[in-house]
């Protein structure tokens, strides 16, 4: 009999922790978060029972289901957490009601930025909590641009600079997925301007009259939530630069010319863009012997990074070795990647390679012959942009009067103005008439190159102003205010 009671209390105890156990399990099911962001100025009293009424029905009773998280959060002159929690079982959606039900509509301003801010932070700590299974559903809604009160962090900005000013958090495309903006009214640009930086769906609502119709049909329209395409950004293609120039890795690389990395950003993700910036980097070189390691500083890329899904892109980062290395070995840079609100990756790359210092390559190869090549190369190099560079002499001649002017001289790359102001280089004289200051300019642009650049059209004959090549010798037809037609040429003199 005692052995009897005993199995009976072991199994009933097994079949209670098993219970308790499906329980807990299925009590920590990753649902979907559902976001409600609501304007509550005064603007939209008329409209608010129609707009909650739409959101008790479209989003509490239809798009909830246990397991999802719900957060919903006004914001007017401040912003306010109206709930914020998981649902456990069907009966918590009573609470949402009675909730949004007594939310107050008395906002003195219409503060876009701290909603937005508010709410990317919240998602941000959901995925964070294990809610980054599916994409969330954000309804944004609000009847008016952007107004704050002072005191507010966006006091005195306006929406595209708030945008620019937060480029990781506000400013940052890629957290917007899953979000869906309604605007009520016409007053309504900076709502168009979020909805097209966004790249997301934006309901107007004008006639107020088919309001509740209108709203319920765009939120049925939702569709289901995706599941979050889980990727990666790799570095790809990774080699070492000098001066910009990719050195052959297959040669040995003379370690004070290895001062830039040159390499490929590239997204793994098949769906979705990404954004990230580059907040750390390093690379350390090792020889295969393992009995030299050389760190490097990184002087990385600055500024946004945007991928489509499966494009690469290139990047350049500056090199400096801390101490000089030497021999064969790998050379490895590991980068931290903030991609907003959070989300912070690494990511690695390696390439074989050998350092070898100048000396000892200058050694293998006879030192004679190579000093005097290159000082004979030197000396025709000289010589050739000596001659390409030589100053010339130009002279302008005046038709019908046939008056030139002084030489002027020119190096490449000088410009030399024509008009009537004092001091230019091809003076206009009142004698041939009245002239702009300046009609154009004349410029050297290579050896035997020249270009004539027009600064005043109407100085023209017959509006004949065309800038471009100009040859030496070939008349350029001008006409002053009076209406004298008279012709400039230019010429080089030795």
């Amino acid at each position: 009999m005692n052995l009897r009671k005993s199995f009976k209390k072991i199994l009933v105890t097994l079949i209670s922790i098993f219970a308790m156990t499906s329980i807990w399990a299925g009590g920590n099911q990753q649902g979907k978060s559902v976001v409600v962001v609501l304007d509550v100025s005064t603007s939209i009293r008329p409209y608010m029972e129609d707009i909650k009424g739409v959101i008790n029905e479209a989003v509490i009773d239809r798009r909830l289901s246990s397991d999802d998280y719900f957060y919903m959060v006004t914001f007017g002159h401040d912003v306010k957490d109206v709930y914020a929690g998981k649902l456990m079982r069907e009966a918590d959606k009573e609470s949402i009601h009675n909730n949004l039900n007594g939310i107050p509509v008395d906002g003195q301003a219409t503060d876009i930025g701290q909603a937005l801010a508010k709410t990317l932070t919240k998602l941000g700590d959901l995925k964070k909590e294990d809610f980054d299974l599916y994409e969330p559903m954000v309804l944004f809604i609000t009847d008016g641009n952007n107004l704050t009160l002072d005191g507010s962090p966006y006091s005195g900005k306006t929406v595209p600079q708030i945008f620019k000013d937060d480029p990781n958090l506000i400013g940052n495309k890629s957290l917007y997925d899953g979000w869906y903006f309604v605007g009520v009214g016409d007053k309504l640009t900076d709502l168009q301007y979020i909805a097209d930086y966004t790249g997301r769906k934006l309901l107007t609502i004008t006639d107020l009259d088919s309001l509740k119709d209108e709203l319920d049909r765009f939120i049925s329209n939702i569709p289901p939530a995706k599941v979050i395409e889980k990727g990666s950004v790799e570095i790809k293609a990774l080699e070492i630069s000098h001066g910009g120039k990719i050195l052959n890795p297959s040669k040995k690389i003379i370690p004070s010319e290895a001062d830039g990395l040159s390499f490929e950003f590239k997204s793994m993700y098949e769906r979705t863009p990404v954004s990230f910036e580059i907040s750390k980097g390093e690379a350390v070189f090792q020889t295969d012997d393992r009995t030299s390691t050389v760190p490097f500083d990184l002087i990385l890329e600055a500024g946004k990074i945007s991928l489509e899904p499966s494009e690469s892109k290139e990047s350049f980062a500056g090199l400096s070795a801390k101490k000089i290395p030497e021999g064969k070995g790998t050379l490895k840079i590991m980068c931290t990647l903030d991609f907003g609100n959070g989300d912070i990756r690494e990511c690695m790359a390696q390439t074989d390679l050998e350092f070898k210092p100048q000396s000892k390559i200058i050694m293998e190869k006879l030192i004679p012959i190579f000093i005097v090549l290159i000082a004979v190369i030197l000396l025709v190099i000289l010589i050739v942009v000596l001659k390409s560079r030589a100053p010339v002499f130009v002279e302008m001649t005046v038709l019908p009067k046939g008056t030139k002017s002084s030489r002027v001289k020119f190096s490449i790359g000088r410009k030399v103005e024509l008009g009537s102001k004092p001091g230019a280089g091809f003076p206009l004289p009142k004698t041939l008439g009245t002239f702009a200051p300046v009609v154009g300019v004349l410029r050297r642009s290579g050896k035997k190159t020249w270009e004539f650049s027009v600064r005043d059209p109407s100085c023209f004959k017959n509006g004949d102003a065309v800038s471009g090549t100009y040859k030496m010798g070939s008349p350029i037809a001008l006409k002053s205010a009076e209406g004298n037609g008279i012709n400039v040429s230019f010429k080089i003199k030795k």
